[in-house]
């Protein structure tokens, strides 16, 4: 019998908790080490204050390898829990509270274009008892191979400002 490998088990993108977790997509990718606060990755949309309640249209974009071959996750979490809500039109990105992952490519929209995402999150009502709020994003640059060795993993985590 051959055994799964760990990215056939997750077809659907990675398991939502890995956002949170230390090793993010290289719990399942393996074989190099993790691109700390990756400068490849960029965002924007979020104002240098996030207020209770408002939305936030989040533009972010990775600039590295083969944009057909990247993959993504990302989550608004405080003390390992979701915070707010994700949202977002595209029909390749799949959204679970305030997570979203990219599922498998579907570069016919004419909104997308390879290594480039849209997301909107929505801040809660209260977010005064809500410190440290972060945005945390994982990218797998893949090498195309379909198995989860050789790929690369970027993270960035950016600390929101709440008022």
């Amino acid at each position: 019998m051959i055994p799964r490998w760990p990215s056939m088990a997750y077809s659907d993108g990675p398991p939502w908790y890995s956002v949170q977790e230390r090793d993010g997509c290289a719990s399942c990718h393996w074989g190099r080490d993790v691109v700390r606060n990756s400068v490849a990755i960029k965002l924007q949309g979020l104002p240098d204050t996030v207020m209770p309640g408002m939305s936030y249209d989040l533009q972010f974009s990775f600039n590295e390898g083969d944009p057909n071959h990247l993959g993504f996750l990302a989550g608004v979490m405080a003390d390992k829990k979701p915070v707010g809500l994700m949202k977002t039109d595209w029909a390749n990105i799949h959204t679970n509270q305030s997570s979203a992952r990219s599922g498998s490519p579907d570069f016919s929209q004419s909104n997308h274009h390879p290594g480039q995402w849209t997301l909107t999150w929505t801040a809660p009502d209260t977010l005064s008892q809500i410190k440290p709020l972060e945005l945390i994003i994982w990218v797998n640059q893949a090498d195309g191979g379909g198995s989860q060795m050789g790929d690369i993993i970027h993270q960035k985590t950016i600390t929101l400002k709440t008022q």
